[in-house]
């Protein structure tokens, strides 16, 4: 699909320029002290600044779960291909388990059209949202949203590009429910949402980690993988964050997987998290 096309640079749209524009906390004045409790600092300079950032954001979110009684709660965690979502729910996941949180999680993979199933693209640039059944996440979303219902949901196997046997899911009430995969910020997915997260990663860095993954899958060689990131991922996540950014509760940069930087979050998050966390997640 992909193996004739020349390689180009997508410099439309830049993120990074979008990101730094972002409109900053309100001037709420949130003050606490600095780990050593020698000096005040404003949370709002902090989270601007580059040389200060939230440097654990999986506490913050665990105390923002704390914090809400509603139950079963849906958190968004959108990016795009290769953001390291995957990745970033497991290290949450382990830590909501040793906190002793229910939790569930829900992969947009589980959503994507097998691909015999696709028509071949007829753009030059192809839009990846053509291959999720977004309607099914909508129906399943809305089935769950009460807690105490079972799913069964085809699960897709992207080293054979099939749909394999349905996988039983069942949504207890008491649920933490984790909804990640690109495109569940969405608006049809979002309206289901507590929290929206989203995971972003440059370009640059997203296209070596799906080299690193994609070449153990059959029939995928570098240069292919690079004309799809080219032609489908990369401008397929542009087009997605233009639409998702400004309704985005917490944006991370994931650049480095292992130190994952909070350089958005919105008030009432923090209000709502009442800052339990500031002592340990902040550099004094």
């Amino acid at each position: 699909m992909y193996d004739n096309v020349a390689l180009s640079n997508n410099k439309e749209y830049n993120i990074e320029k979008v990101l730094s524009q972002r409109k900053p906390l309100s001037d709420t004045h949130l003050m606490h002290y600095s780990r050593d409790n020698t000096h005040p600092v404003n949370v709002r300079y902090l989270i601007k600044n580059n040389d200060f950032f939230i440097s654990d954001p999986f506490e913050v979110l665990k105390d923002y779960i704390n914090s809400i009684d509603k139950r079963p709660l849906f958190i968004g965690i959108d990016g795009g291909s290769c953001a390291g979502k995957t990745f970033f729910v497991k290290k949450l996941v382990k830590r909501l388990t040793k906190s002793k949180i229910h939790h569930h999680v829900i992969k947009m993979d589980y959503y994507v059209i097998g691909r015999k199933k696709r028509l071949p693209p007829s753009e030059k640039f192809f839009d990846m949202k053509k291959w999720f059944k977004l309607t099914q996440v909508e129906e399943d979303l809305e089935k769950i949203s009460g807690g105490g219902k079972t799913l069964y949901i085809p699960n897709y196997d992207h080293k054979t590009g099939r749909e394999t046997k349905k996988i039983k899911h069942t949504i207890n009430k008491n649920d933490i429910v984790l909804v990640e995969g690109m495109y569940s910020l969405d608006d049809s997915i979002r309206k289901y949402l507590n929290l929206s997260i989203l995971i972003h990663t440059n370009s640059k860095v997203r296209l070596q980690r799906e080299l690193l993954r994609n070449t153990a899958r059959v029939d995928e060689t570098p240069i292919f993988i690079k004309n799809r990131f080219i032609l489908a991922s990369d401008p397929s996540y542009r087009k997605h964050f233009r639409k998702v950014n400004p309704h985005a509760n917490i944006i991370i940069d994931n650049n480095d997987h292992n130190q994952p930087k909070i350089i958005h979050i919105d008030d009432h998050i923090l209000n709502d998290t009442g800052l339990s966390w500031y002592r340990t997640a902040f550099y004094s």
